[in-house]
């Protein structure tokens, strides 16, 4: 099991293990530190969304990961000069490739164009890498890599999660401004904030709803601040969370749809 920072930067751990593979001359293997040169060399090349101007992974959390890959068959650890080194059998190879594609990028929207690239890139590389772990070669596993390496799915996929992930964002701006025009609406009227908080809960259940619903979760905040949480600050959160959270979403699907037609 990986840890959880590993894992949300999986993509450049793979793929630097992929590039250390293929640098390494014949059977000699690649180490540890070829690995993590590589994991610096990817990240830096996104470095405008990382915190440093690289991704920070310890040497431990390289070889517990090249480890991993070994105890699964997936690599084979062997010796040089009294040192660990490693190769990557075709099951690593089409395993690693298939961590990268086979995940959406919507959160994590810079390290999607690198993958685009490196994809792209490196696509008949990678087909040689491939090849090269084993003397037979079915049509069905050949059929695998065609599709974990086509660039035109990979593209679709992600454009159809970020297309999801709008509409969502869509539908939380819509109701915000709607369940603060009722609620606003409703106490101008008379009723009481107990009474237009549970029509909210009825017609707008946030997504949390299940877990903890609106009512009790307005009997945990203060009394003088409820009827401003169903009306000024759910605005604001409209505002300062949801308009701007839109507005990135859309931009990274105008620059997907971009890609799409300089493919094209």
């Amino acid at each position: 099991m990986y840890d959880s920072h590993v894992g949300r930067n999986e993509l450049f751990i793979a793929t630097a293990t992929i590039g250390a593979h293929a640098s390494a001359t014949d059977d000699a293997g690649f180490r540890q530190r070829d690995v993590r040169f590589l994991i610096e060399l990817f990240s830096n090349w996104v470095e405008t969304a990382l915190t440093e101007s690289m991704l920070d992974v310890n040497n431990n959390q390289i070889k517990r990961y090249l480890e991993g890959l070994t105890s699964e068959g997936l690599s084979r650890q062997l010796k040089r000069n009294g040192l660990p080194v490693y190769r990557l059998t075709r099951t690593g190879l089409i395993e690693l490739l298939s961590r990268c594609v086979h995940r959406t990028y919507v959160a994590q929207r810079e390290q999607f164009f690198f993958l685009y690239y490196f994809v792209s890139s490196y696509k008949p590389r990678l087909e040689q890498l491939v090849v090269r772990e084993g003397r037979q070669f079915p049509a069905s596993l050949k059929i695998e890599l065609e599709a974990l390496l086509d660039v035109d799915e990979l593209l679709k996929r992600e454009i159809q999660e970020a297309e999801k992930e709008l509409r969502k964002i869509e539908v939380r701006v819509k109701e915000a401004r709607e369940s603060s025009a009722m609620v606003l609406r409703e106490l101008k009227k008379g009723a009481s904030l107990k009474d237009v908080a549970t029509s909210v809960q009825i017609k707008y259940p946030y997504e949390l709803n299940s877990q903890k619903p609106l009512l009790e979760l307005l009997d945990s905040v203060p009394e003088a601040y409820r009827e401003w949480e169903l009306t000024s600050g759910n605005l604001k959160r409209l505002r300062y969370i949801w308009e701007p959270s839109h507005m990135l979403l859309k931009a990274y699907l105008d620059r997907l749809y971009g890609l799409k037609e300089v493919k094209e």
